[in-house]
């Protein structure tokens, strides 16, 4: 027989387990307003650009002749 049980003996009331676990907590260090709106402020200035130069030059990078 391999390593595992069949149904019938798993469900043997001298091998029930119980448990529970919670997620420990921190808080919040900032209120979640403030990060809201400096989402939308980054969002803003990345919506505004015309060009994007760190990811030109990458592909300028990649796509050079070596």
């Amino acid at each position: 027989m391999s390593g595992f049980r069949s149904k019938r003996m798993m469900s043997d009331d001298r091998f029930n387990i119980s448990y529970s676990w919670t997620q420990p907590y921190t808080g919040w260090t900032k209120p979640v307003n403030t990060e809201i709106a400096v989402i939308e402020a980054v969002d803003n200035i990345v919506n505004s650009m015309t060009s994007y130069p760190d990811a030109e030059r990458l592909l300028a990078k990649i796509f050079s002749p070596k």
